[in-house]
């Protein structure tokens, strides 16, 4: 009977204007309905000097690795942004780096940019062309994984996306 009262008396409040409830949202994060503004962003590199070994990372997007008869490795960037305006999208582009680097083995090719959901969201495809003899490690959490022609051995790792690999002697 007083849980019953209870809730009468708070309806009773709320119907007669007496009570006025806020609800607060706490993410800053902006809809992407809201994101109007898109652009894309497109950077390539050629390394001569090639490892045994090539890792490539990609935070949230696709990875493509080919192998070929080739003695440097190629590789392209996209970058897609979609933002609220003009300047937020420039801020993400400015912020997003594809860097290679070799460390004894290897050679690796990261892709890092700012969080996405303030003012803009990021998605990057990285696509390689590699001799055929390398052994590859690959790591994207979200995005579809593709390789393809290669002799050496290949590890792929995708949090949330699939993985293809194909034509691996």
């Amino acid at each position: 009977m007083k849980r019953s009262l209870s809730l009468g008396l708070f309806s009773l409040a709320l119907l007669a204007g007496c009570l006025q409830i806020t609800i607060v949202k706490q993410s800053e994060h902006i809809p992407i309905s809201q994101m109007t503004f898109s652009t894309n962003y497109v950077q390539q590199g050629e390394v001569t000097s090639v490892p045994g070994q090539i890792e490539v990372e990609n935070k949230a997007g696709e990875i493509e690795v080919h192998g070929a008869d080739v003695t440097a490795v190629s590789w392209s960037w996209e970058l897609q942004v979609r933002a609220t305006d003009e300047g937020a999208a420039q801020e993400a582009i400015h912020a997003a780096t594809c860097r290679t680097g070799t460390e004894q083995n290897t050679l690796r090719v990261a892709v890092s940019f700012p969080e996405s959901g303030k003012k803009y969201t990021c998605r990057s495809n990285l696509k390689l062309t590699v001799p055929k003899s390398v052994s590859v490690k690959t790591h994207t959490s979200y995005g579809e994984t593709r390789i393809a022609t290669l002799n050496g051995n290949v590890e792929a790792r995708d949090q949330s996306g699939s993985v293809k690999i194909r034509s691996i002697h």
